[in-house]
């Protein structure tokens, strides 16, 4: 809540989808969002990408470590991610 960000995991029959929306003006460079136990993410949209009107900023890589993922959140926008998700023991 200190930057105006709020997330959430969607978990549909196939496909589990990471969303990040930042409420803010400030970009947020390597903003860390807590989702353990990503073993594969790959960014499907970003709303400030340049033919939405937007920056371009998008997550052409994306940091993984065991307690989530760092992403760039664009000022007013929204992240959408694929994720593949599985603990230690295959759950998920």
């Amino acid at each position: 809540y200190n930057h105006s960000v709020i997330s959430f995991l969607r978990k549909g029959a196939k496909d589990r989808l990471l969303v990040v929306h930042n409420f803010s003006g400030e970009l947020l460079k390597k903003y860390f969002v807590p989702c353990p136990f990503v073993s594969s993410i790959e960014q499907l949209l970003s709303s400030d990408e340049e033919h939405f009107g937007g920056d371009g900023v998008t997550n052409a890589t994306i940091e993984v470590e065991s307690r989530g993922v760092y992403l760039d959140v664009p000022r007013y926008g929204t992240i959408v991610c694929k994720v593949d998700i599985s603990d230690k023991d295959g759950n998920f």
